[in-house]
Formats: structure tokens, sequence, C-alpha cells
């Protein structure tokens, strides 16, 4: 899928009774992915000991995925994966319908999803823009 910031690859879902009673708890954990999200890119593009840092993390959790199959997916050149521009936007919800359309189509899910009813912009952050 084309998208100028890649693709989606992270949803976060809340209840609506978090949203409205814990929303300081839930903005701070969107800050910690954004900024981890951060991290990730930064280990990209200088590489060295903190890209390996990330790769260990990444094995201790998914021990499958060896070493230079982690390097290849985190490689900035290729771009499959980023972690920039993390916020809700219109380029996100259009890769969002994209996906629902794709899954409605295929039988994954049995309606249509309303990304606008869905998404809540208001908790964006700065720390995943413009990181190229």
């Amino acid at each position: 899928m084309t998208h100028p910031y890649g693709h989606v690859e992270c949803i976060i879902i809340a209840k609506d009774r978090v949203i409205a009673q814990k929303r300081a708890a839930l903005q701070e954990v969107i800050e910690y992915i954004h900024q981890a999200g951060r991290d990730i890119e930064l280990a990209r593009q200088h590489g060295g000991a903190p890209l390996e840092a990330i790769v260990a993390m990444i094995r201790k959790h998914i021990p499958a995925h060896g070493r230079e199959a982690i390097i290849q997916s985190l490689r900035s050149d290729l771009n499959v994966i980023n972690y920039q521009n993390l916020n809700v936007d219109e380029n996100a919800k259009a890769s969002f319908r994209e996906i629902m359309e794709l899954a409605f189509e295929a039988g994954f899910i049995q309606q249509k999803i309303d990304i606008e009813q869905l998404a809540d912009e208001s908790f964006a952050t700065q720390t995943t823009i413009n990181l190229n």
C-alpha cells in the first residue's frame, strides 16, 4: 500500500469510558509509544549501538526473528516499516479505509467501520513528525 508516510502499522483502541475517565493516563501511554517510535527511527538512521539495542529488544520478545531479518526490515532506504507521523490525520484515515475495505471484501469483518467516529485526533503529539 502506498502512503506518503508509509502505512498504518498499529492502531490504539480505547473504550469511551477510558477516554473520559483516564484521559491523562491514555495520553501518557500514547506519548511513550510515540517516543519509542522516535527512538526506533533514530536508531535506524544512525545504526550502531542504538540499532543493536532495538534488535536485542525485538529478539527478546520475538525470538523467532533473526538479527539479519530485523535489520533488513528496519532499513531506511526500503522504508517497509516506519514509526514516523504516528498521529491520526487524513492520510492515516485513508490508509485505514483502504485496509477496512479489503478486510470487508475478504469477509474478515462483517460491517464497515466509520473511521471518522473512531479516530480521535486530540491525542496527537509532535514526537514523530518530520523525523526524516
